[in-house]
């Protein structure tokens, strides 16, 4: 019985201290490490101490003794936090540009988060927006897409200022609904 107890201590032990490591944190916000040169942003939190104020999600971040590591991720829990100043700072957004090293957005991940947010602009090796990642945004007006191949179900549906959208032809998925409700659209310009 105590080899057992032992044994199962011993895993839980080593499964815990294993996440732990996985996970970093870099100017207060979670990411999650993905590969040997890769992370996920797990958790944005706001730092007055940042020394890039303008960009919410950076390129990279260099971490355990200059380690850099791209964001190629945003996960759904990114911008869930409970923090007023978080908060404060991402109704006050006004336009976002996404990291060139982004590769996917999560479902749910903007989700009603940015009040102000009036534009949106998403660059080079994206591959897929999950399901009702930019809904319900209600100042969003604009939105660029420069790369990508797949955008789900709904991605930017409830957007009712939204007027302009311009895709890279190299999209080869518009999920059903992905601009439902999308009052004032009337045009989506595709470029090559």
């Amino acid at each position: 019985m105590s080899i057992r107890r032992f044994s199962f201590f011993c895993i839980l032990t080593f499964c815990t201290t294993w996440l732990n490591a996985q996970t970093i944190e870099y100017n207060k916000s979670k990411y999650s490490i993905t590969s040997d040169s890769t992370v996920s942003l797990l958790s944005f939190e706001m730092n007055e101490k940042n020394p890039n104020k303008d960009t919410l999600i950076p390129d990279s971040i260099v971490v355990h003794k200059r380690r850099c590591y791209k964001v190629t991720r945003i996960e759904q829990t990114a911008f869930k936090s409970n923090a007023a100043k978080t908060h404060l700072y991402l109704s006050n957004v006004k336009e976002l540009i996404l990291p060139s090293s982004l590769t996917e957005i999560s479902s749910n991940t903007f989700d009603g988060k940015f009040n102000n947010l009036k534009s949106i602009s998403i660059n080079a090796k994206l591959k897929h927006i999950g399901n009702n990642a930019f809904v319900n945004l209600p100042s969003l007006t604009e939105v660029s897409i420069n790369g990508g191949t797949q955008i789900d179900e709904w991605s930017f549906s409830s957007n009712p200022s939204l007027s302009h959208v311009a895709l890279d032809t190299c999209i080869q998925i518009i999920g059903k609904n992905s601009f439902y409700n999308c009052t004032r659209l009337k045009i989506i310009n595709l470029s090559a």
